[in-house]
């Protein structure tokens, strides 16, 4: 394989441990954390959508933003960046944890915004029907 050099701006002792951090978890708990932040990531859009100034859209993201990132919850895209650079940098983290941890972000992600918002989503529209 190619030698893997990066830019000294962060030690890979560090990129370690915070991929480590991500994925030291089991699957049943990773995917009970990204089915939280999912929910949470659909409900914002959805306060988004609804917010009419600019400003309760703004509060609106940051609550959201900062409770996913607060509370320690997987999520589907920082937790690949995070993951990915574990894979890119060091050597501790296979493509196969890799591909395990991203599918279950994914469908988790999924399952949490589309089970518990849709059916919310679709009883706010046919109310006002």
């Amino acid at each position: 394989m190619w030698e893997r050099k990066g830019l000294g701006v962060i030690a890979k002792e560090s990129i370690s441990e915070i991929a480590q951090q991500v994925i030291h978890r089991s699957p049943s708990i990773i995917f009970g954390s990204v089915v939280l932040a999912g929910w949470l990531m659909a409900l914002l859009s959805w306060l988004v959508v609804s917010s009419n100034e600019t400003s309760s859209r703004i509060f609106g993201i940051c609550m959201i933003a900062t409770t996913i990132g607060f509370a320690g919850l997987h999520h589907s895209t920082v937790g690949n960046i995070e993951v990915l650079a574990g894979l890119i940098f060091i050597n501790d983290i296979s493509e196969s944890t890799y591909t395990i941890f991203h599918s279950t972000a994914l469908f988790g992600n999924a399952f949490g915004g589309v089970i518990f918002v849709a059916p919310l989503k679709y009883r706010s529209c046919a109310a006002n029907l």
